[in-house]
């Protein structure tokens, strides 16, 4: 029947309005992180001593990455033994605070050794609401779901990483050009509020 065919269409995980919400703020997660990532570059390229840029642009990569794989290793379980709902609220608004406090650094300082200093710790600990925040996603996609939409759940999923991601780095360029490091930086807690 028609209506048998509906519910096993790809598109059908979207007719249950928990996953829509979901994947709204899924999907901005997925903008957001090179959004912030490339504008910490661009920044750093601008700030810092020409000499040891590169090695400051690596930094924020380390960072990054120790964050999510510090964090990381109990997201999981995280997911696991508390309310996924509130937790990701509460990783989101961490994520809030500690991004609109790089987003002030880069506003309020000259990016001078101090400022380095507290932008790559900000950084480290915004990485890791981020890799709380993603198990906890993908752990309430089969609960909300339920077996027979989850396959359809995680590739829509997948499908919004792949376009988000790209769309987001090409943009960030522009947005930087337009208003500036701590603007285009600030634009990314508005993502984090409306996942909230």
């Amino acid at each position: 029947t028609a209506q048998a065919a509906a519910s096993n269409s790809m598109w059908a995980p979207f007719s249950v309005p928990d996953f829509r919400m979901l994947f709204v703020g899924f999907t901005l997660g997925q903008a957001m992180m090179p959004l912030q990532f490339v504008t910490q570059i661009f920044w750093v390229q601008s700030h810092a001593d020409p000499s040891v840029t590169i090695i400051l642009v690596g930094v924020i990569g380390t960072m990054r990455g120790a964050g999510m794989l510090s964090f990381g290793l109990f997201g999981g379980a995280l997911a696991d033994r508390f309310d996924r709902r509130k937790l990701l609220m509460v990783t989101q608004g961490g994520a809030l605070a500690l991004n609109l406090g790089i987003a002030a650094l880069m506003w309020l300082t000259p990016g001078d050794t101090p400022a380095l200093i507290a932008f790559f710790i900000l950084t480290f600990f915004a990485s890791a609401m981020f890799a709380v925040d993603g198990p906890t996603r993908q752990a309430i996609v089969p609960e909300i779901l339920g077996p027979r939409l989850t396959p359809g759940g995680i590739a829509l999923n997948t499908a919004a990483m792949q376009l988000a991601m790209p769309i987001s780095i090409f943009g960030v360029g522009i947005l930087v050009d337009e208003l500036g490091f701590a603007a285009t930086y600030a634009l990314s807690g508005g993502g984090h509020v409306i996942e909230i």
